[in-house]
């Protein structure tokens, strides 16, 4: 059922729906002819990060994310922000010399007439084209569509590594030029910019390799001189022993020394600390000035000294090594013992802050004591290891230092060469992945020309059509008007008697017999409506109104009284509209006389005329001199219309609207009966809600509703009639 009404929704509103299509169709395609076609043509270049890149990262020690050998999304941005850049742009302009057709003389060439007149205004009309800017170039807007100019645009071919420089322009060939020509100008830029960042590496390694490889050669040239000079072998292991005996003892004694200065640092920001608590401040004043420490110290010398003499002679787990080190422990704790005694011990326990800083000083003294021992006997033992050294013949010596200076030359000049190659290596491969893989060429197919004339009206026609059914939708839903027998069936719980097509009441206008054979049928349902569904007591005389004027309901009572006489029930129509009488129009009577020149003399039955049809009969409104509630309140009128009521199977009178004028009420209160006439798309839901209960209030009984005018083809049959559930007769 959705279906269905959302179809009837779209044929009701088919005329919008083809307006919008047309509409749409027309301006599209007419926009299309006046722009001035243009053409695209595409250049595909690789710029890929090449996997050289890593290799040479790690070879040096460099890593990281940034370092990979896959193309990051980063790193297509800036690819693509450096092709969009204005020197490539401009080096395409400067090469094609490249120019734009300025809005006036597009006028010219469209208008011929137009030269005279743009020249009469002040305009230039010499200066038809100007040079593009590189920002004009690589912009694309609206305008730019509508007013054809040469335009470039770079883009990533899918996920891949390949970019398309797309170029338009108004001439095909000019649109290749410029696609190859920006293609070239991206490449070159990027491979300065790679020569650039990889002359950088190699100015670096080029300026210094010449002077290693000088020291090199000098290195190895003093070896050969001093080997032909001395005469001198290689140096035996005692002698290689010495000098890396002597070296550890001076780098532990430079250690020593640091160990010493950081100690003596701490020590000194720990007193300055405990200075700062001045009923402890003569703790710290006479620290270190004992005899006894003194002599501690000197102890610390002679047992540094003389385990530094064993261990050139044991192994470390030799007793006499451990010895030594068991006789500094000890010294060690004595002397700890003894700089307790130099603190105020009386403090010991009440302060803890106090007492953390004591125990932290008492540890850098006997740490600086450790150090200073240590430090006393370093150059008792270098000066032994000297002499020793010196002991062996000085040719040793010099041949030593000449062997390993030449090999620490000839390593620092064997990694700059590698480094050299490695980075001319991955210079060229870089090169090799930035180059142009397909030039563009002139297309010669509709797909390449702009704007397609065919898919631009296939666009329309849907663009149009979608246009169409929501302003249909829109439409229908702003428009509160009945449309079909549905909208009465939500509305009220009435009968509908019948329903006539919009084109059926269209088809009458103008006929000359009884009724037209269009509309026949709607009418004969609304005939057979009230003859087969009244009851045996339900009422022959109604009113037939509307809720507004224009309607329908006196075209609706002409034909449907024909009908009714045709047959074969004889049929009284009556024009109870006194304001606006027409009745007797359709039936080709004069107005008079009628139903106003009702008196004693004249009733009811004796203004009755014939018409051609047989079997209905009329009275028509005659004239109006008194107010027409007169007449239709008065006690006469209704007693006549209930005699005339046996003489007659039907009695149609015809009213005027029941939002308009009282008389419609009054009339339905005589005849005891109303039908309303609803014009689909004219009355609106709240007046027929208003007209409807005007009338029930009267206590009229309201037998059904007739629908005109209906848009729907399914009508056209004229046998749609609806009688809600429980409705037991009219």
């Amino acid at each position: 059922m959705e279906l269905l009404r959302f179809l009837e929704v779209l044929r009701r509103r088919k005329k919008v729906i083809i307006l919008s299509v047309a509409l749409t169709f027309i301006t599209v395609v007419v926009i299309t002819l006046l722009i001035t076609p243009w053409y695209d043509a595409t250049a595909k270049i690789l710029l890929r990060k090449p996997p050289a890149n890593y290799f040479l990262n790690s070879a040096i020690g460099v890593t990281g994310e940034q370092f990979q050998s896959a193309t990051s999304s980063t790193d297509r941005a800036d690819y693509l922000a450096i092709a969009a850049l204005r020197p490539n742009a401009g080096q395409v302009i400067e090469k094609l010399n490249l120019k734009w057709e300025r809005v006036r003389y597009r006028i010219m060439k469209a208008i011929p007439l137009s030269k005279p007149i743009l020249k009469a205004f002040g305009v230039d009309v010499n200066l038809t084209k100007r040079t593009i800017t590189a920002e004009r170039l690589l912009e694309s807007s609206i305008m730019a569509k509508l007013f054809p100019r040469p335009n470039i645009k770079v883009e990533q071919y899918e996920d891949t590594d390949v970019y398309n420089v797309v170029a338009s322009s108004s001439d095909p060939d000019e649109a290749k030029n410029m696609a190859n020509t920006m293609a070239a100008a991206i490449v070159e830029t990027e491979i300065k910019r790679l020569r650039s960042n990889y002359g950088e590496v190699r100015a670096f390694i080029d300026a210094n390799i010449n002077n290693i490889r000088q020291n090199y050669v000098k290195s190895l040239q003093a070896v050969k001189d001093f080997q032909i000079k001395e005469n001198a072998p290689s140096l035996d292991n005692q002698a290689q022993y010495l000098i890396e005996q002597m070296q550890k003892m001076k780098s532990n004694k430079y250690n020593n020394d640091l160990a010493i200065s950081k100690t003596k640092s701490a020590i000194f920001l720990l007193e300055a600390k405990i200075k700062k608590m001045s009923e402890r401040a003569h703790d710290i004043t006479s620290i270190g000035q004992n005899d006894i420490l003194t002599a501690y110290k000197k102890q610390f010398a002679t047992l540094y000294l003389n385990l530094s003499e064993a261990k050139s002679k044991y192994t470390p787990n030799h007793p006499v090594i451990q010895d030594y080190e068991n006789q500094i422990s000890r010294a060690k704790e004595l002397m700890q013992k003894e700089y307790e005694k130099m603190m105020s011990p009386d403090l010991l326990g009440i302060d803890t802050v106090y007492n953390e800083n004591r125990k932290k000083l008492l540890e850098y003294y006997i740490e600086l004591s450790t150090y200073e021992a240590q430090n006393s006997i370093y150059p008792t033992v270098i000066k032994k290891y000297e002499d020793e050294l010196n002991a062996l013949p000085n040719k040793y010596f010099m041949k030593n230092f000449l062997d390993q200076d030449t090999t620490a030359t000839k390593t620092v000049y064997s990694n700059f060469l590698t480094h050299s190659y490695r980075v001319e290596l991955a210079e060229n491969i870089a090169l090799s992945n930035i180059t142009v893989i397909e030039e563009a060429i002139v297309h010669e197919g509709s797909k390449h020309r702009h704007p397609n004339l065919p898919l631009n009206a296939v666009v329309a026609l849907v663009m149009g059509l979608l246009i169409g059914v929501i302003g249909a939708f829109f439409m229908e839903y702003i428009d509160g008007t009945i449309k079909c027998p549905d909208d009465i069936k939500s509305l009220i719980n009435l009968p509908v008697l019948g329903v006539i097509a919009k084109s059926d009441a269209a088809a009458n206008a103008g006929y000359s017999g009884p009724v037209h054979p269009h509309i026949s049928a709607s009418f004969r349902t609304i005939g057979n409506s009230l003859n087969l569904f009244l009851g045996k007591h339900a009422p022959r005389t109604f009113a037939i109104s509307s809720a507004t004027t224009g309607e329908g309901k006196t075209f609706t009572i002409a034909n449907l009284a024909a009908t009714l006489a045709l047959s074969g029930k004889k049929t009284l129509a009556i024009d109870g509209n006194l304001a606006s009488p027409s009745l007797h129009s359709w039936f080709r009577l004069s107005q008079t006389p009628g139903l106003t020149d009702m008196s004693p003399d004249k009733p009811l039955s004796g203004l009755i005329r014939e018409t051609s049809t047989p079997g209905l009969l009329v009275i028509a409104a005659g004239n109006t001199p008194e107010p027409a509630s007169n007449i239709l309140s008065s006690s006469e009128f209704k007693q006549q219309l209930r005699e005339l009521s046996t003489q007659f199977d039907f009695i149609l009178i015809d009213t005027p609207p029941v939002l308009s004028s009282d008389d419609a009420i009054l009339i339905g209160s005589a005849a005891g009966a109303m039908i309303l006439v609803a014009e689909c798309g004219a009355v609106t839901h709240e007046a027929l809600k208003d007209a409807i209960s005007n009338i029930t209030m009267t206590g009229t009984t309201l037998s059904g509703v007739i629908l005109n005018k209906a848009a729907s083809e399914k009508f056209r049959e004229g046998s749609y009639r609806h009688f809600p559930p429980r409705h037991n007769g009219l």
